[in-house]
């Protein structure tokens, strides 16, 4: 509490369970770096908090997207519910990215911050990927649709103001399917005395196409959580852009384009979702696997 009160006055943000407000989205995009076991004895702590889990965690959450600077986009609006049961909405830094793909990331510019509703300019900015705003467009996620979906419905809030320290936003959600690469995709990390094995998975569709990966995680831990055979439920948290000069490195196959959408693997229990995981899927590739608007409150 003493840091963040330190850092919440040098950057000008209140925390929320240990996450900056103004830079809410870049907070939410972290993963453990070992093994990880949620906190016993304080339920109050949602899991979308690293302080809900006990063990380090990394703000690199896969090798292809970077969630620092100006490399990610605003997609959702969030609330969060007080501890009077009031949905207050979020004072996070609402932008979308833009920058060079050309060269390597030390030597691309600086970049420049948009609001959502600014978008569209940002993208038609770049020449570096002319069909950029018409994927962009097609996306059943794309700015112009969040700001047409930012209140919260009376029966959701009704639901949630029962649920202090809960998240409430609008967002599309779709069923998908998760599968161990081809070649293990597991690293070592040694963790001051031990080494814990992690690896991640790749996200496909009903079709088995692959539209996205997965944060590293604990193995044993991973197989635990996480049942290969079953579907998947993911929801879309926000935009990232590929930290590879070229986005057609992708260790799995082409993208089609550099933009990605920063998605959350959640489990549901009555009305409140829980994070399991963060990953990215081709911006490309949501319209195909049919995602549905949902309101979603996250503990």
């Amino acid at each position: 509490m003493g840091i963040t009160q330190i850092v919440g006055q040098i950057l000008e943000t209140d925390f929320l369970f240990g996450l900056p407000e103004r830079f809410f989205l870049e907070s939410l995009l972290w993963g453990p770096s070992g093994r990880s076991e949620r906190r016993d004895g304080i339920p109050d702590i949602p899991s979308w908090s690293w302080a809900a889990w006990d063990g380090a965690v990394d703000y690199q959450p896969n090798q292809t997207f970077d969630p620092t600077g100006h490399q990610v986009g605003s997609l959702i609006a969030f609330y969060f519910v007080d501890k009077r049961g009031q949905l207050k909405r979020l004072r996070s830094n609402y932008h979308w990215f833009f920058e060079s793909f050309d060269g390597p990331l030390s030597e691309r510019p600086a970049g420049r911050s948009f609001p959502m509703r600014n978008w569209k300019e940002a993208i038609r900015a770049s020449s570096h990927w002319p069909g950029g705003l018409e994927v962009w467009e097609q996306c059943p996620h794309n700015p112009s649709v969040t700001l047409q979906r930012i209140e919260i419905s009376a029966d959701a809030e009704e639901i949630a103001r029962h649920l202090p320290g809960h998240l409430v936003f609008n967002t599309t959600k779709a069923v998908l399917e998760l599968k161990e690469p081809p070649d293990g995709g597991t690293h070592i990390v040694p963790l001051k005395n031990k080494a814990a094995s992690q690896e991640f998975l790749l996200i496909s569709d009903e079709h088995n196409n692959i539209i996205g990966i997965t944060m590293w995680m604990d193995k044993e831990w991973r197989k635990e959580n996480i049942v290969l055979d079953n579907k998947h439920e993911f929801i879309v948290i926000g935009a990232g852009v590929q930290k590879y000069a070229k986005y057609d490195v992708w260790p799995y196959g082409s993208t089609g384009c550099p933009w990605s959408l920063y998605v959350m693997l959640v489990k549901r229990q009555d009305h409140v979702y829980q994070q399991i995981a963060i990953g990215a899927v081709q911006v490309n590739s949501w319209l195909s696997v049919n995602p549905q608007w949902e309101t979603i409150i996250l503990g």
